[in-house]
């Protein structure tokens, strides 16, 4: 058994609290950042387009393959993500709602079996009118009552398969 007199501390160096500081972000600079966000002009309709054109095309490789495995979830994953990321960013909460909605679906399911499969064609067919007319905002009534229902779709596919979801 070892004494307290016999334990050596040894506090290591914070190289990287001496490289950037301590303290916080300036205030200053967190209001000219949601300026330029809430001022931002850039048409993200292209980028929008290229991630649903991958979703789709990612849900046609699926139908067609004989196996379906994990890996088609996974690739589902990131043009899903970038759609919930970047509709926030430019003004279309309504389509980061939706994405939301299908990237919590798609972290609790392991295989595109054909019920999973319908459950994201209806997040897709659901952001790409949204895309098409270049809706802003959360969609009034109409687009809660859509994010609600996708939810829903989500639910019961849970509910018959018996998976337990992470909440988002």
């Amino acid at each position: 058994m070892t004494s307290s007199n016999d334990i050596n501390y040894i506090n290591a160096p914070n190289y990287l609290k001496q490289k950037v500081g301590s303290g916080g972000i300036p205030p200053k600079l967190i209001e000219d950042a949601q300026k330029v966000i809430e001022n931002n002009e850039v048409d993200f309709t292209p980028y929008t387009q290229n991630f649903l054109d991958f979703i789709s095309a990612t849900i046609d490789k699926a139908l067609k393959s004989k196996f379906r495995t994990h890996d088609h979830v996974t690739e589902m994953i990131y043009p899903v993500m970038q759609l919930k990321a970047h509709g926030g960013m430019f003004r279309q909460p309504l389509i980061s709602e939706i994405a939301a909605s299908a990237l919590s679906f798609l972290e609790n399911i392991y295989v595109l079996d054909d019920d999973a499969l319908d459950v994201i064609k209806a997040h897709y067919n659901a952001l790409k009118p949204i895309l098409e007319n270049r809706i802003r905002g959360l969609g009034g009534k109409e687009g809660q009552i859509l994010v609600k229902e996708l939810h829903n779709v989500c639910q019961r596919y849970y509910t018959k398969y018996d998976i337990s979801p992470d909440e988002y």
